[in-house]
């Protein structure tokens, strides 16, 4: 899945020109990779409890005026 995927640090470089770029909100993603929506409460406890990274981001980006 890594190989098609932007590192996050490349999207917020490449958006900052334009953009105020909130820092990244680290949290789950997993359950969200045709897995169903009940597996998200235990992929949010795993990360909680450090047994499993949190790979999903979060950016807020406003535009500059």
């Amino acid at each position: 899945m890594r190989a098609h995927i932007h590192p996050v640090e490349r999207v917020v470089e490449a958006l900052q020109p334009s953009f105020d770029v909130s820092p990244p909100l680290r949290g789950s993603y997993l359950y969200r990779w045709n897995l169903n929506e009940s597996l998200r409460a235990a992929e949010e406890d795993l990360i909680a409890q450090g047994r499993l990274p949190a790979v999903g981001a979060r950016l807020v980006a406003r535009r500059h005026r």
